[in-house]
């Protein structure tokens, strides 16, 4: 049965509003618009209504920790509370100074939100000061649990899980914990806090309602049974959730993708994995999407492992069979699938670029269907490392050219925020794939836009991502996202049809991951 949340939007810098064309389709989702007063003392709230019509609004003035500039008073700050209760629908209280006779007596329950924010230990912690505040009547009890690390947020859905109130929302603050805010309302809490834009200093760290509505489907809540995710470290801007959680909507509900944004696996695996917590609140993580710098370590855990991670010590995706993990790849599913061109197929050129595990993978798969690959890397101890443990060719990327190569494929980072790949793309063969395993979010990379530009077939992060997602969501569902579906959700369009084929496409129509049918050979490996 599906249900929706309160979407609460938080106002926290002027320009946010006088952005004519992306404050109003950011507040459009929203119920509430939150106003941090602590970094907006000037705002008008007059004003404010007029831009925000239908919607409630909620003073919140954060108190600076001792020793920050703005360090109010107590008493100042209780001035500045009852003077917002007259032109504000609903004002944050900090349960362990704010609720006393003088400030109550000004603003009636149902307009109180009692807050309160810290670091907690457990979720015994929330519940002991749950238990105090309630002795106080209010709209809503809100809990900002600090967090450093990607578990520590487990203590704020533990807590709603067991206290289960429909005017309590607990979730963990930090760059690390977002994921909690998508599960909150899942247990109980009536609203979901996000900024209104990405912008100031938590760009990137923080959720804002865009991403709650395009990635995770807010304000609709329907029921969860099993979580997938991505993880890595730094996963900002990452597309993952909005094509998995998109897929499942489409072909119905029960699942969930989530962003772990981990800096150690080893300690997200013990403390969220191992330990069992998420089963324990009612939300089994059944898969994950790996990223760098993840995926060596991904493999070690993985009771059975495709012999084509094994080979490369690399594994970019976990599926639970069993109460068993299988360590997998989906690597070499963009290059096979995306690859068109016209010449013949085996011994063609391949170079390449970045010896981390997408490349380790995309080399061997490579080299497999019958291409002769030359690995390149900036570092020349792992370039080295690399090729021995592929029993494959090594140049330093400072003394690599691209004379006679037929396809060039960059397995690294570079490109994503604007770079150059420092490599002559002129020297490639007239007729050369270049391959980009990374996507701008403004648009084409410069290696992609070079290449496209002397003509080469280019295959960019977009179409590599997209053969990626879908195939990652069949092995981890059993399901197919359509060719369709996955492009409409990253906002591409239409594909073209493509005739021939650098290395000849395998029959996957069984292949779906399970313990039974491990053993089945090939690059793409089921």
């Amino acid at each position: 049965m599906k249900s929706s949340a309160i979407l609460v939007g938080v106002l926290k810098s002027a320009g946010e509003i006088s952005d004519t064309t992306l404050f109003p389709a950011a507040v459009e989702y929203c119920q509430w618009i939150e106003v941090r007063a602590d970094l907006l003392p000037e705002l008008d709230p007059a004003e404010l209504r007029e831009r925000c019509k239908r919607k409630r609004l909620l003073y919140t003035l954060r108190i600076s920790k001792k020793g920050e500039r703005g360090h109010l008073s107590v008493a100042y700050r209780h001035q500045l509370l009852r003077k917002a209760a007259e032109t504000y629908d609903f004002v944050t209280l900090e349960g362990e100074c704010d609720l006393v006779p003088e400030v109550l007596r000004a603003i009636a329950p149902e307009r109180r939100i009692v807050s309160w924010r810290g670091e907690a230990t457990g979720s015994e912690c929330l519940e002991a000061q749950l238990g105090a505040f309630t002795r106080t009547p209010a709209r809503l009890f809100r809990f900002e649990v600090e967090c450093e690390g990607v578990e520590d947020g487990l203590a704020a859905l533990q807590f709603l899980h067991r206290v289960h109130r429909e005017d309590v929302a607990a979730y963990a603050e930090g760059a690390s914990s977002s994921w909690t805010r998508m599960l909150a309302p899942r247990l109980g809490a009536p609203i979901a806090f996000a900024n209104v834009s990405g912008g100031g200093d938590t760009a990137g760290l923080e959720p804002t309602i865009r991403d709650l509505v395009l990635d995770y489907g807010f304000p609709d809540l329907y029921p969860v049974r099993e979580i997938f995710a991505i993880i890595g470290q730094p996963l900002s801007g990452s597309l993952s959730p909005r094509m998995h959680n998109g897929a499942y909507r489409a072909n119905g509900f029960g699942r969930l993708f989530l962003s772990f944004p981990a800096d150690s696996f080893q300690q997200f695996w013990r403390r969220v994995v191992l330990s069992g917590a998420m089963e324990t609140i009612g939300f089994p993580i059944m898969g994950l999407t790996v990223v760098s710098p993840h995926k060596e370590a991904a493999l070690e855990v993985a009771k059975h492992r495709a012999p084509l991670c094994q080979q490369c010590a690399s594994s970019n995706l976990l599926v639970r069979r069993e109460n068993e993990w299988i360590a997998s790849t989906t690597d070499p599913e963009g290059i096979f699938h995306n690859m068109s061109l016209g010449h013949p197929r085996p011994g063609t050129k391949v170079a390449i670029i970045g010896c981390g595990g997408s490349g380790r993978i995309a080399a061997a798969a490579l080299s497999q269907a019958g291409a002769n690959v030359t690995l390149v890397n900036r570092g020349a101890e792992r370039g080295r490392w690399a090729a021995r443990l592929l029993d494959l060719p090594f140049v330093p990327l400072e003394s690599f050219s691209a004379l006679g190569y037929g396809a060039l494929v960059n397995a690294t980072p570079v490109g994503r925020n604007g770079e150059q790949l420092p490599v002559n793309v002129a020297e490639l063969d007239p007729e050369a794939t270049v391959v980009d395993m990374v996507y701008n979010h403004a648009g084409e990379t410069a290696l992609a836009e070079q290449a496209r530009a002397l003509g080469h077939h280019v295959v960019d992060g977009w179409l590599i991502l997209l053969a990626q997602a879908r195939r990652q969501y069949y092995l981890m569902t059993g399901e197919t996202m359509p060719m369709s579906l996955g492009r409409r959700l990253l906002g591409l369009p239409a594909a073209e049809a493509k005739n021939g084929a650098l290395f000849p496409q395998q029959d996957r129509s069984n292949d779906r991951l399970s313990i039974a049918n491990f053993g089945n050979g090939g690059v793409h490996i089921a």
